[in-house]
C-alpha cells in the first residue's frame, strides 16, 4: 500500500531559525518538521498548508509555500509513505501545538541535526536550507 503525506519546514526569517515539533508515543521521542496526511480531494499543497495550521496555529498562504519535491519512504513490506516536501517562511514566532505533540521550539539551521531522529527527515533538511540560503 502506498500513502500520501505531505512534510514541511518552517522558516523564521526574524529569528533565523527552523521550527520542530516533538512527539512522544509509548515507543519513541522525536522531534520532526510538521507533516500529516493528504485528505481525499486534497492536493500536497493544500494538505500542507491545512497541516501547519492545524499543527502549529500558523496561517500560511499559497505564496509562501515552496515544494522541495518528493521522498519515498519504505515503513515496512506493505506500506510506503510518498511524502511532498515543502518549505515556507513565517515571521511569527508563537506557535501552538496540536495534542499530537508535546512540545516545540525554534532551532538553528546548525543545531538541527542533533534533534532529527529519523534519516528522511535529515534528508529533506538539508533540501529545505539550501533554497533558504538561495531564496529567502
Amino acid at each position: 500500500m502506498r500513502k500520501q503525506s505531505i512534510e514541511c519546514w518552517i522558516y523564521n526569517k526574524d529569528l533565523k531559525k527552523f521550527l520542530l515539533l516533538e512527539v512522544k508515543t509509548q515507543d519513541l521521542q522525536f522531534w520532526q518538521p510538521v507533516t500529516g496526511g493528504i485528505e481525499q480531494d486534497e492536493t500536497p499543497e493544500e494538505a500542507a498548508i491545512r497541516e501547519i495550521w492545524e499543527e502549529t496555529g500558523l496561517k500560511i498562504n499559497r505564496q509562501s509555500i515552496f515544494e522541495l519535491g518528493t521522498q519515498i519512504v519504505p515503513i515496512n513490506e506493505t506500506l510506503i509513505i510518498e511524502k511532498t516536501l515543502f518549505l515556507t517562511s513565517v515571521v511569527e514566532d508563537e506557535v501552538r501545538i496540536s495534542n499530537e505533540h508535546v512540545d516545540w521550539r525554534w532551532e538553528d539551521c546548525q543545531r538541527i541535526h542533533d534533534f532529527l531522529y529519523w534519516e528522511n527527515n535529515k534528508s529533506s533538511f538539508k533540501l529545505a536550507v539550501e533554497l533558504v540560503g538561495g531564496k529567502l
